[in-house]
């Protein structure tokens, strides 16, 4: 949210080129904070400026992983990485069972150099 102008900018100019594409966000901010207007800028808009450019980013996402990390309390939902996360849906294009429970991924290459992606959870068999 940081940069949340820009953010909006950009998601309204590839809406433009491509109208298929979905926009998802990924934020620590709780729901409370970005409808508040209680989320940092760079630009330094006001508070009411925020509540407006949330109000038209959230128009135009599919979904956002709404909450802080927090490490010691780890989640196998969708796309939330700890249990005080959720994953809240903006338009009808996406239902939640479109969102596949986390999983990781281990790409060993020549050489030997592992690559992990994904989410993986402490304990979580490979």
């Amino acid at each position: 949210m940081q940069q949340a102008a820009d953010l909006l900018e950009l998601i309204e100019e590839l809406r433009k080129r491509d109208g298929r594409l979905t926009f998802g966000l990924f934020t620590g901010y709780t729901e409370r904070e970005l409808a508040s207007g209680r989320y940092f800028c760079v630009s330094r808009e006001t508070t009411a400026e925020k509540v407006a450019l949330w109000a038209r980013i959230r128009q135009r996402l599919e979904f956002a992983v709404i909450g802080r990390y927090n490490q010691r309390q780890p989640a196998s939902a969708a796309r939330c990485s700890s249990v005080n996360q959720r994953l809240r849906l903006f338009s009808g294009r996406h239902e939640m069972r479109d969102f596949a429970p986390l999983q990781m991924e281990i790409t060993i290459m020549d050489g030997g150099l592992a690559q992990l992606t994904g989410f993986p959870i402490l304990g979580d068999p490979i």
